[in-house]
């Protein structure tokens, strides 16, 4: 089975884009780290809390989707598991009983 993403592009943009992925995964917010790194400015501050007039500028916004969107796919891959009350465990792989996750 083929599985394709499709991401957003300019005008898509705005203030706050990223900033839940990064709160709750650990592999999103490590993107925006090494986006800021490549970049050598905060795009990860621009992206959850800058003005929406530096978002704007083409030479922000398109790293700025770029990071989110790749943010998004890293946090699909993250490995999840929720527990149910009936004593079943899933995560983003497989079905299985909650002692094989544990025990």
């Amino acid at each position: 089975m083929s599985v394709a993403f499709i991401f957003p592009g300019q005008g898509s943009q705005a203030v706050g884009m990223g900033k839940d992925l990064a709160d709750n995964f650990a592999a999103a917010r490590e993107v925006f780290e090494q986006a800021d790194d490549a970049l050598e400015f905060p795009l990860a501050a621009m992206c959850f809390e800058g003005n929406e007039e530096d978002l704007q500028l083409t030479a922000n916004t398109q790293p700025a989707i770029l990071a989110t969107s790749v943010a998004a796919y890293r946090a699909i891959e993250a490995p999840v598991v929720m527990l149910s009350s009936s004593g079943w465990a899933w995560t983003n792989s497989s079905l299985r009983d909650t002692g094989e996750i544990t025990g």
